[in-house]
């Protein structure tokens, strides 16, 4: 009898025991797969590119602005400089090259304006040839 109660309460507190434990207690069985493809050489590079590209739009933009902001309170020369540095980004518009015209012509560097209207003309900016005329018969008044 004794041996009875003795396994009677030892099989108690094992299920006591057992009874604490819940399924939150024991770790997650699902397996975890990683998905992650690093991307290769190509895609990086081309990542890279466009990123670049971005950036220097954006030096472009800011440049263009500056130049028009100089350009409104007609200072010639800093609007050239800053649309310089705006066409060194290797973004360009072809109004830009003929505003160029108008300020190397606004401070008599003729040659220089006639470079900066065919520029314009030759990237599709059609109103750089009725200044290029006009030019011509500026240098002609001017002799």
């Amino acid at each position: 009898m004794r041996t009875l109660v003795l396994l009677l309460l030892v099989s108690l507190c094992f299920n006591a025991i057992d009874a604490q434990i819940n399924q939150y207690d024991m770790p997650a069985q699902a397996t975890f797969i990683n998905t992650y493809v690093s991307p290769n050489y190509d895609m990086l590079y081309l990542m890279g590119k466009a990123m670049k590209e971005k950036k220097e739009k954006e030096k472009y933009d800011y440049f263009v602005d500056l130049a028009y902001k100089y350009a409104s309170q007609k200072d010639a020369i800093n609007f050239i400089q800053y649309s310089n540095y705006a066409l060194q980004t290797g973004w360009y518009n072809s109004k830009l090259y003929y505003d160029r015209g108008r300020a190397f012509e606004y401070i008599r560097q003729y040659k220089l304006a006639k470079k900066e209207y065919k520029k314009a003309y030759k990237k599709g900016y059609y109103k750089a040839k009725e200044a290029l005329n006009r030019l011509k018969k500026t240098k002609k008044q001017s002799r």
